[in-house]
Protein backbone atom coordinates (compact mmCIF):
# COMPACT_ATOMS: atom_id res chain seq x y z
CA UNK A 1 0.00 0.00 0.00
CA UNK A 2 1.71 3.27 -1.05
CA UNK A 3 1.38 6.66 -0.36
CA UNK A 4 -2.08 8.07 -1.05
CA UNK A 5 -2.43 10.97 -3.82
CA UNK A 6 -1.85 14.49 -2.19
CA UNK A 7 -3.95 15.48 -5.03
CA UNK A 8 -7.09 13.23 -3.64
CA UNK A 9 -6.79 13.94 -0.39
CA UNK A 10 -7.37 17.39 -0.71
CA UNK A 11 -10.17 16.76 -2.85
CA UNK A 12 -11.91 14.92 0.14
CA UNK A 13 -10.71 17.19 2.00
CA UNK A 14 -12.71 19.70 0.27
CA UNK A 15 -15.80 18.02 -0.06
CA UNK A 16 -16.22 17.08 3.70
CA UNK A 17 -15.32 20.94 4.52
CA UNK A 18 -18.26 21.66 2.07
CA UNK A 19 -20.45 18.85 3.83
CA UNK A 20 -19.57 20.59 7.29
CA UNK A 21 -20.43 24.11 6.18
CA UNK A 22 -23.70 22.90 4.33
CA UNK A 23 -24.82 21.02 7.71
CA UNK A 24 -23.74 24.23 9.74
CA UNK A 25 -25.51 26.29 7.65
CA UNK A 26 -28.92 23.96 7.46
CA UNK A 27 -28.73 23.79 12.00
CA UNK A 28 -29.01 27.27 11.65
CA UNK A 29 -31.48 28.20 9.17
CA UNK A 30 -35.45 28.76 9.96
CA UNK A 31 -37.63 25.99 10.81
CA UNK A 32 -38.08 24.30 7.92
CA UNK A 33 -34.41 23.59 7.90
CA UNK A 34 -34.25 21.12 10.84
CA UNK A 35 -37.94 19.91 9.70
CA UNK A 36 -38.20 15.84 10.00
CA UNK A 37 -40.76 15.97 7.58
CA UNK A 38 -38.70 17.12 5.03
CA UNK A 39 -35.05 15.40 7.12
CA UNK A 40 -36.28 12.43 8.40
CA UNK A 41 -36.10 11.53 12.03
CA UNK A 42 -32.41 12.50 12.49
CA UNK A 43 -33.21 16.30 11.44
CA UNK A 44 -32.09 17.39 14.88
CA UNK A 45 -28.51 15.63 14.67
CA UNK A 46 -25.24 16.89 13.04
CA UNK A 47 -24.28 14.70 9.86
CA UNK A 48 -22.20 16.66 7.47
CA UNK A 49 -22.91 13.19 5.09
CA UNK A 50 -26.05 13.58 4.32
CA UNK A 51 -24.86 16.60 1.87
CA UNK A 52 -22.58 13.58 0.29
CA UNK A 53 -25.24 13.52 -2.41
CA UNK A 54 -25.26 17.14 -3.51
CA UNK A 55 -27.51 19.47 -2.12
CA UNK A 56 -30.69 18.82 -3.49
CA UNK A 57 -30.56 15.22 -2.63
CA UNK A 58 -30.22 16.40 1.08
CA UNK A 59 -33.59 16.19 1.83
CA UNK A 60 -36.80 15.22 0.74
CA UNK A 61 -38.00 19.14 -0.93
CA UNK A 62 -34.67 20.84 -3.01
CA UNK A 63 -35.17 23.73 -1.93
CA UNK A 64 -35.59 22.78 2.34
CA UNK A 65 -32.12 24.33 2.89
CA UNK A 66 -32.83 28.28 2.43
CA UNK A 67 -29.52 29.55 3.82
CA UNK A 68 -28.79 32.14 1.20
CA UNK A 69 -32.31 31.65 -0.54
CA UNK A 70 -33.12 30.34 -4.32
CA UNK A 71 -34.34 31.54 -7.39
CA UNK A 72 -34.14 34.91 -8.96
CA UNK A 73 -33.98 36.40 -5.24
CA UNK A 74 -31.03 34.46 -4.08
CA UNK A 75 -28.15 35.74 -2.38
CA UNK A 76 -25.46 37.41 -4.58
CA UNK A 77 -23.31 36.80 -2.00
CA UNK A 78 -23.47 32.85 -2.05
CA UNK A 79 -20.30 32.11 -3.71
CA UNK A 80 -18.15 34.82 -1.82
CA UNK A 81 -19.50 33.39 1.18
CA UNK A 82 -18.35 29.75 1.06
CA UNK A 83 -15.41 31.39 -1.10
CA UNK A 84 -14.44 33.18 2.18
CA UNK A 85 -15.39 30.25 4.64
CA UNK A 86 -13.45 27.73 3.60
CA UNK A 87 -10.03 29.60 3.32
CA UNK A 88 -10.70 30.53 6.92
CA UNK A 89 -10.99 27.27 7.60
CA UNK A 90 -8.28 26.10 5.57
CA UNK A 91 -5.78 28.61 6.84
Amino acid sequence: MGIPNAEILLTRLALLVNMVILETLRLYCPEIARSKEYRGQDANQINPLRFMNGLSQAAKHPNALLAFGTGPRACNGHNFAMLETKTKIYF
